[in-house]
């Protein structure tokens, strides 16, 4: 897998994590409690239905590390770290802010990353951590909890 300009191997990672969030979303739909109903890939675009017990799940890119270890630099790859937040968004700001819901939901998203680290093409789930609940997200107006996720890759990058 080879880029010489451009980002697409960082949307890439953010895909095969939302593909994964889908997933779950579909699987917890058939009678799992709390659930979320919708899966956004900006954190700014959180939309929760009124009137519904839904959550909503957003995934945005926090940062890119290039790797230092040297088993993961050559002279045409390199190894990176490409961190991520994602936020259940459980109610509105002016609303209850129930912790035990966004603690399970977060929960259960890093159970379905762990079980799936290895994400195929070079990308696997280094780590997840930071799970934070009851926060305020004033960009959506909502209120929730987040964890950070990182997922290494191995770049390989054209020589001019």
């Amino acid at each position: 897998m080879a880029e010489t300009y451009g980002e697409a191997w960082i949307e890439t990672a953010r895909d095969k994590i939302v593909a994964l969030l889908s997933a779950l979303k579909t699987t917890m739909a058939s009678g799992y409690d709390p659930t979320f109903q919708a899966v956004h890939e900006r954190h700014t675009v959180a939309r929760l239905l009124y009137n519904t017990i839904a959550a909503a799940v957003t995934i945005d890119l926090e940062s890119v590390i290039e790797s230092d270890k040297e088993q993961e630099q050559t002279s045409t790859h390199t190894g990176y770290f490409i961190k991520f937040s994602i936020r259940v968004h459980t109610n509105y700001s002016d609303e209850y802010s129930d912790g035990q819901k966004q603690a399970r939901l977060l929960n259960s998203i890093g159970n379905k990353l762990k079980a799936n680290y290895n994400l195929g093409d070079n990308y696997r789930m280094y780590d997840i951590d930071d799970l934070v609940v009851n926060q305020t997200f004033p960009e959506t107006d909502t209120v929730g909890g987040a964890m950070n996720v990182i997922v290494f890759v191995v770049m390989g990058h054209i020589q001019e």
